[in-house]
């Protein structure tokens, strides 16, 4: 019922209502575009068939197939079903010149179907296959390790997997912004441009990891090869999005676009040393707790308020300088503030918990504020739920900071090339969920990257004054319960229920996400103007907002045993 008929129909009305409120152009392909649905019905309609077939079972998370299997399609997709869906919207949306399924709900749909399958679907696989899942290899998925010289055919598959999402969607890019005729993207489709070299300097990068996938033999060696293409060629296409809106240029000739694919280039071919160093930093982050007391110990201030500090003083000011009303903003705070608090009273609070924070009780706390401040200063509702999650992102990405050092949040046991170890005694990893010196999933680190990159995607949409506040707003809901579902998954602390196959949070993800695409429906104002003034009472109300988020998350009385008295270790 979920996957058959309420998730196609809620699709369907969200493309329909949303198509009134988006009006970026679509090109006009008729032929291309049911060349794109028949090969995505052609893969859903197979992969069904095989499934059924050489699995026996249905495509349906509720009867699931006994056998992983690895033939028919399968032998050429890891997910075929889901590539067809992606296909199928892809191809309509194009067909029927939708811009909001174009732009909007075939990228929003692919982050869901990515999510289903790391935040549910790998575990079934993996209790059903066991390790064999390691060693399987179609040819439009990563290289087994076993693969001691992978095939040429394979090599030019990983080609097209990379380079064609990504040309494809620059092109689209320069498309909705009506520069299909000068963008970077579109003069690379033009043949007849490419005599000018000076509009390709800037892809000598990709054709350099191109070169590398190509010459690379082994099957483990192409994995990581196609990792980095992938790592590449997605974070050059996330700033050829997002940079433009922040007065950064970015066509064929200048010199920040290629800046730009050299950059991410690099990083993209150093991502493994890159993440060895992310890694130390959270476990030495992790390991770094200390306390101060004071009173004959009956107060406590504990070093993690730096960073709790900063997190409340990051959200405080963005959403101050945006809706220029300083003791609204401070109420804002103290609604989320006591909503996170309130929230994992009820849910978590113990002996060990007398002052938990829950983040879905903030954004509920967040909501109320919205709903008071409104009332009270006659701020826009639509105004203070913006200025609010463009400051929330930045506000939670810091704040992440001080759960690595507090221990909450923490990741499932893993191994050694994934993973940290905590043995700081007043760590939450080792009090209440006995795993110290073992190998935990980073999952705060997980989300301090996606905060970081979903705040500056939304600040970027906001600054084109090309959609209303309503939909930023249901924007960030649907993107954080992407996240959080897949993210959750992972949690190990445990307190954690789980729910009919789910963690309990991951049911409130899918809540959120449903929330957000009812939300980006309401018609509502453009706006993207800044009221506030950098002066005295900005810079008060910064600290005041930093010394209450540090004292509510990271200040306790510890020898007391009332609510809310004490934080845990």
């Amino acid at each position: 019922m979920l996957f058959v008929i309420f998730l196609p129909g809620l699709l369907f009305y969200w493309s329909y209502a949303i198509d009134r409120l988006v009006k970026w152009p679509v090109p006009h392909w008729p032929i291309v575009s049911a060349l794109i649905m028949t090969c995505g019905v052609f893969l859903v309609l197979k992969g069904i068939f095989d499934l059924h077939k050489y699995g026996k079972g249905l495509p349906m998370n509720a009867f699931p197939p006994k056998v992983f299997v690895t033939q028919g399609v399968y032998a050429w997709f890891p997910h075929p079903i889901y590539s067809g869906a992606i296909l199928l919207s892809l191809g309509a949306s194009l067909w029927s010149k939708s811009s909001s399924g174009l732009y909007i709900i075939t990228p929003i749909l692919a982050l869901m179907t990515v999510s289903l399958i790391y935040g549910y679907e790998r575990f079934g696989i993996k209790k059903l296959a066991g390790n064999s899942v390691i060693h399987d290899n179609p040819i439009f998925g990563l290289s087994s390790p076993d693969v001691k010289r992978a095939s040429w055919i394979k090599r030019i598959v990983m080609l097209f997997l990379i380079f064609i999402p990504w040309l494809a969607s620059g092109y689209f890019i320069d498309y909705a912004h009506g520069i299909d005729n000068t963008g970077a993207f579109s003069k690379l489709l033009d043949v007849s441009k490419w005599h000018d070299l000076v509009n390709l300097i800037w892809i000598i990068p990709y054709i350099y990891l191109a070169v590398r996938i190509i010459i690379e033999k082994t099957g483990r060696g192409l994995s990581h090869e196609v990792i980095t293409g992938i790592l590449a060629a997605a974070s050059g296409i996330y700033l050829y999005l997002i940079l433009p809106p922040f007065g950064v240029a970015l066509t064929s000739t200048s010199w920040s676009l290629i800046l730009v694919s050299v950059v991410t280039t690099y990083l993209a071919v150093i991502h493994r040393k890159l993440w060895i160093i992310m890694q130390k930093c959270s476990e030495r982050v992790a390991n770094s707790r200390r306390d101060w007391l004071f009173f004959n110990g009956r107060f406590r201030i504990i070093n993690h308020g730096l960073y709790s500090g900063l997190a409340g003083a990051a959200g405080i000011g963005i959403v101050s300088y945006i809706i220029g009303s300083n003791f609204a903003v401070l109420v804002l705070l103290l609604y989320a503030l006591i909503g996170a608090a309130l929230f994992a009273q009820v849910k978590w609070g113990n002996i060990s918990l007398r002052r938990p924070f829950g983040y879905w009780g903030a954004i509920m706390g967040g909501i109320l504020g919205i709903i008071s401040v409104h009332f009270w200063f006659g701020i826009p509702l639509s105004q203070a739920a913006v200025a609010g999650i463009l400051g929330a992102t930045f506000a939670q990405a810091t704040g992440r900071v001080r759960c690595l050092v507090q221990g909450c949040c923490h990741g499932v046991l893993t191994d050694k090339s994934l993973g940290i170890r905590v043995w700081q005694k007043q760590s939450r990893v080792v009090t209440l969920s006995g795993l110290a010196g073992r190998y935990i999933l980073i999952t705060p680190l997980y989300s301090m990257v996606f905060n970081i990159l979903s705040g500056f995607l939304l600040w970027s949409i906001w600054l084109t004054n090309s959609v209303s506040n309503w939909f930023i707003i249901g924007l960030y809901l649907i993107m954080t319960g992407i996240e959080r579902f897949a993210e959750d998954a992972y949690r190990g602390e445990k307190q954690t229920k789980t729910v009919r196959g789910l963690k309990e949070n991951q049911w409130i993800a899918i809540i959120a996400l449903v929330i957000g695409i009812l939300i980006t429906t309401i018609p509502g104002p453009v706006w993207s103007k800044i009221d506030g003034k950098l002066n005295l009472p900005f810079f008060a109300t910064v600290l005041s907002g930093g010394l209450i988020t540090a004292f509510t998350m990271s200040m306790d009385f510890p020898k007391s045993n009332l609510r809310f008295s004490r934080l845990s270790g």
